[in-house]
């Protein structure tokens, strides 16, 4: 995704002027403890295209922790 937008950083600064841009980022966990690492290289190039990034993970309905 970071390299598709890279290229038009430029035109999601315009669209900023008028709305928001934001990255929607989501996963699934198997248990409880839903947990995701975002690299410092990938922070920084989303950091330089300006948007917001809201994130999500969806945890086991199933899980054994679940019940505990």
């Amino acid at each position: 995704m970071v390299e598709i937008l890279e290229p038009v950083a430029g035109a999601l600064a315009e669209l900023r002027q008028d709305g928001e841009t934001i990255n929607w980022w989501s996963g699934d966990s198997d248990s409880t403890q839903g947990g995701f690492v975002l690299e410092a290289d990938l922070i920084a190039r989303l950091a330089a295209l300006g948007c917001h990034i809201y994130g999500t993970t969806y945890l086991s309905e199933d899980s054994d922790d679940a019940n505990a």
